[in-house]
């Protein structure tokens, strides 16, 4: 008999009686990153749900798990909260959760919204196309999870370091989206927030990026809404089309002159389309 999971901390925003959408974040991140779509979300009826990952924010670390471990994560903490259908929108490594709710829990996901989504490391797409300045990471989390913790320490002891590792390396089309203060100093506090565990959970995402999955692409059988930006650095707009052909999705957005933080700018276009979408089912 499984035990029931440590339930992750979570962040409410938009409309509390409205059509529920539970956000999978980036990494480093918290639930905090949607915060600034709170007042859209109202205007749209939608509920967020955006919680952290085990070992951000407030969510402990003994929390950690594998990705079927998180599926059952957020379906306990739908059981608590009434919901019983809900979309699902993972940006960046949060990606990877979204597919494995929408695997494990099957009809509980009414479709999915990926946003500069990963695929499954080992494909030629991953191995080519991740960004060069972080793939070392991902290598070495592949073979040595306790060296990558040791080398996250410095980079994640304030959130002042971690901004400069994750800044240095933007093309101008992210950093001329951080160079508006609305959107900057929202995405700081979120950092901050995030990590106040230190590197743990980054060392989570990685671990569960890297080792093989408990499902295929071609499992996923949620309706799917892809964006990626084609100036994406992080993650290359290549694995963006690895996923949309796996994913046999032709709802796709490959938004030209973005990179990877676009969603930042882009949160009432991408909200608008899936309440849409759920309103009509």
């Amino acid at each position: 008999m499984r035990s029931e999971p440590t339930l992750p901390t979570w962040h409410g925003y938009g409309d509390p009686d409205g059509l529920a959408m539970i956000y999978m974040h980036g990494t480093p991140g918290s639930g905090m990153e949607i915060a600034p779509a709170d007042e859209i979300a109202r205007e749209l009826g939608l509920r967020i749900i955006a919680p952290d990952r085990p070992g951000y924010g407030d969510t402990p670390v003994s929390a950690q798990g594998n990705l079927r471990d998180w599926a059952e994560k957020i379906a306990t903490l739908a059981d608590g909260l009434q919901i019983d259908r809900f979309h699902v929108l993972g940006y960046s490594i949060g990606s990877i959760y979204a597919f494995a709710c929408s695997h494990f829990l099957g009809d509980r996901v009414d479709g999915l919204t990926i946003v500069g989504g990963l695929a499954d490391y080992d494909t030629p797409a991953m191995q080519a196309h991740l960004s060069p300045d972080f793939k070392p990471l991902y290598d070495l989390a592949a073979t040595d999870i306790g060296a990558v913790t040791e080398q996250l320490k410095p980079l994640t002891e304030s959130v002042d370091v971690a901004w400069s590792v994750l800044s240095a390396p933007m093309p101008e089309e992210d950093q001329a989206i951080f160079n508006n203060a609305n959107i900057l100093t929202p995405y700081l506090d979120s950092l901050e927030y995030a990590l106040k565990q230190g590197p743990m959970g980054l060392v989570f995402d990685l671990k569960n990026t890297v080792q093989p999955w408990p499902f295929t692409l071609k499992d996923i059988h949620a309706q799917v809404e892809l964006w990626h930006g084609n100036k994406d650095r992080n993650i290359g707009v290549e694995i963006g089309k690895y996923l949309a052909e796996s994913l046999h999705t032709d709802n796709t957005h490959f938004l030209a002159d973005q990179g990877h933080y676009f969603i930042l700018s882009h949160w009432r276009q991408i909200l608008e389309n899936i309440t849409t979408r759920m309103s009509s089912r």
